[in-house]
């Protein structure tokens, strides 16, 4: 029988917290498929889960940005699907039928499933986080192949970082002419900028409080500023839109005061984590016509 290894979070407050186990991998079920990992990021999510910044019910998988290898499948919808196949899946596997998914909200589904986020009901739980050394992909979840072209490395974030950065970018009304102020630039602050730099923005500051992503951010269309020097480098007033990507409640007040009045928006991707209480009011929302919104693709 064919065996895999993968990787158990025990909790923040056990020792160890994570370990090893090997387990014997189970046949397939219809619509499945196996996959070998590839290569694994790590998500700023699972270091939040595994210091004790994010709850989750344990014991359970992690690991969710991946590439994974096609070994062997029971898929029919998927002509195409071949062995050996470079492929990235949504982290979402959704049923298609309920409220949320009809409204186009599956990360929301009524009965989801996430890969690298489920609780390990049973030491003969099937395969689930990035983390190990093969992964089952249910029969719902999306695959897309990767071109040759695409190395590991680039494709291994699609399926969340990028993929949230997609959502949030598309909800921007498409007038290039507006100031865009993305704060952070880690991998969701880069993804972003990007994406508005090919869709046509010329205006893209990114404030972070590394040097070195601020060098970084201008191969991407970036205007880098050191976060804190916001307020001296910028007019009041003058940006007409705000990415929130660094997971930090205290640069939104700093974001308030650089932001027009009217449609202007905050979207929020990066404070997934209990420690996001913001020091907002409504008036400040009223006085100023904001619009604010949350992304949670993933």
């Amino acid at each position: 029988m064919a065996t895999a290894k993968r990787l158990i979070f025990l909790g923040f407050d056990k020792s160890p917290r994570c370990l090893f186990e090997t387990i014997t991998i189970p046949e397939l079920k219809d619509g499945e498929i196996l996959c070998k990992i590839r290569v694994a990021a790590i998500c700023k999510s699972d270091l939040h889960t595994i210091n004790g910044l994010r709850s989750q019910a344990v014991p359970s998988y992690l690991g969710h940005e991946c590439v994974a290898e096609v070994v062997a499948h029971r898929r029919t919808c998927n002509k195409d699907l071949q062995v050996g196949q470079r492929i990235v899946f949504s982290i979402c596997d959704s049923c298609g039928k309920c409220v949320t998914c009809l409204n186009g909200l599956p990360q929301k589904c009524t009965s989801l499933y996430k890969y690298g986020h489920e609780r390990m009901l049973s030491m003969a739980s099937t395969l689930s986080g990035a983390y190990s050394s093969h992964i089952i992909l249910r029969a719902k979840t999306a695959v897309v192949a990767i071109t040759e072209d695409l190395p590991d490395s680039v494709a291994a974030p699609i399926n969340c970082s990028l993929a949230t950065m997609v959502s949030a970018v598309s909800k921007i009304k498409h007038d290039t002419s507006k100031t865009v102020l993305i704060q952070g630039c880690g991998a969701l602050g880069v993804y972003g900028c990007a994406l508005l730099h090919d869709a046509g923005f010329s205006k893209i500051v990114c404030s972070d409080k590394i040097p070195t992503r601020l060098k970084l951010i201008r191969n991407f269309g970036g205007i880098g500023i050191l976060a804190g020097e916001e307020q001296e480098r910028l007019e009041p007033d003058s940006v007409d839109i705000i990415i929130e990507a660094c997971g930090c409640k205290d640069v939104i007040d700093v974001g308030l005061s650089l932001l027009k009045t009217w449609w202007y928006i905050i979207s929020f991707v990066g404070m997934v984590h209990p420690n996001s209480r913001l020091n907002l009011t409504a008036e400040k929302l009223i006085r100023k016509c904001l619009t604010i919104t949350g992304d949670e693709y993933t």
